[in-house]
């Protein structure tokens, strides 16, 4: 079979709006070629061994498997992050929570994951201190091989939201791209999302801000000075999660930013000491 009839069969295969461009990652990634090669040479003939590896990456496609986890591999900011079943897969909208800090001299990445926020922003700003805290052992073993990879050097913690520190650095910027969708909304998710990606990094509670509220209380609780929450969370949830702040921290000043779609996508939160 030809580099042509690989990618006819594969979109063919595949049947959703993105069968060609999905078909194309995938030869390019099989074949180990980049994706102009594959425009280059149409005719080239692929080997037995290539064939059988691209049809089976295919057939998990078709049955609505995401693109990252077939690959192991899924592009944040420009860096080229592994990723698992054991975390969610990085969102371009998520890019707009990096583009909110600016200076920052020690930051908490809550709910590290994949580690694409926290080794993201050492990347960015390698004179900052960087913590990630993280409930998943595995969530923490695939962080620590993005660091390592990205050759950065980050302090990651193990435990539920800020429960590893019993006192918080001065000067702190907290992130934090938790699990916000409602036991409704996950019921809806395409299936690609909610058949694959985990379901304990995408509910949030039974209306999808619960945990939020307990990371609140946390901050709450150790009272850091001159701290900055910058938060992600669901597209409707702004009046929801600003009620909250207002309510458990009464805080100097909140911002509200859209991402690239326009939808109000990250809350920054700027807190005074009481």
């Amino acid at each position: 079979m030809t580099i042509n009839e690989a990618l006819k069969w594969g979109a063919k295969k595949i049947k959703s709006d993105s069968a060609f461009l999905d078909a194309d990652i995938l030869l390019s990634y099989t074949i180990k070629k980049p994706k102009e090669f594959l425009f280059a040479h149409p005719d080239k003939k692929i080997t037995k061994t290539q064939l059988t590896k691209y049809k089976s990456f295919i057939n998990r496609r078709a049955k609505h498997e995401p693109i990252a986890y077939i690959t192991g591999h899924k592009e944040f900011y420009g860096y080229d992050f592994l990723v698992s079943p054991d975390v969610l897969i990085p969102r371009p909208e998520t890019e707009t929570l990096i583009e909110q800090i600016k200076n920052p001299k020690n930051i908490i990445d809550i709910g590290l994951g994949s580690g694409v926020i926290a080794i993201t922003l050492k990347k960015l700003f390698p004179k900052a201190r960087v913590y990630g805290t993280e409930i998943s052992p595995r969530a923490i073993v695939l962080a620590r091989k993005n660091a390592k990879k990205l050759k950065t050097n980050i302090t990651l913690k193990k435990g539920n939201l800020l429960s590893p520190f019993k006192k918080l650095p001065d000067n702190i910027i907290i992130t934090a791209n938790l699990p916000y969708l409602s036991q409704k909304e996950w019921q809806s998710l395409k299936p690609n999302v909610k058949h694959y990606e985990p379901k304990s990094a995408l509910i949030g509670g039974k209306i999808g801000i619960e945990i939020y509220e307990k990371l609140f209380r946390q901050i709450k609780k150790l009272n850091p000075k001159n701290a900055t929450l910058i938060i992600e969370i669901g597209a409707r949830q702004k009046p929801a999660i600003e009620k909250l702040a207002m309510k458990i921290f009464q805080p100097k000043k909140i911002e509200c930013h859209r991402d690239l779609s326009g939808k109000r996508r990250i809350i920054k939160i700027t807190l005074t000491k009481s």
